[in-house]
């Protein structure tokens, strides 16, 4: 019964809070735009997968664009900025039940100024 209820009060435990110090990466404007098309369930069915993507999305560091949130098979998705030309992205999708990884793209980035001024896509 112990077992029963230290497990029920674990799952019932608030979230760890951001550690003291650490500051979250703000996202690009071209991630903001593509953050509100992708969620957990996936992304748009309109979007056609690019398996030719290869070397422009090889080991993305990416912007993380959304998490499973309480979606135990959902999916996450990164934009990834082209390596060889840096106007144009894909999307990375991982998830699902057998953890599918997944490319959309390429799609155009517009770019937007930083809070320095300067302009790029991030």
């Amino acid at each position: 019964m112990l077992p029963f209820i230290l497990a029920l009060a674990a799952s019932h435990a608030p979230p760890p809070e951001q550690p003291a110090g650490v500051a979250v990466p703000a996202l690009s404007c071209d991630a903001r735009y593509f953050q509100r098309l992708v969620n957990a369930y996936g992304a748009p069915h309109a979007w056609r997968e690019n398996a030719q993507a290869g070397a422009a999305v090889a080991d993305p560091p990416g912007e993380l664009l959304n998490d499973t949130g309480v979606v135990a098979d959902g999916f996450r998705h990164t934009l990834v900025v082209d390596k060889a030309n840096d106007r144009q992205g894909y999307i990375v999708q991982v998830g699902g039940f057998a953890g599918m990884r997944r490319v959309f793209g390429p799609f155009p980035l517009r770019g937007c100024a930083t809070a320095a001024g300067a302009t790029g896509s991030g």
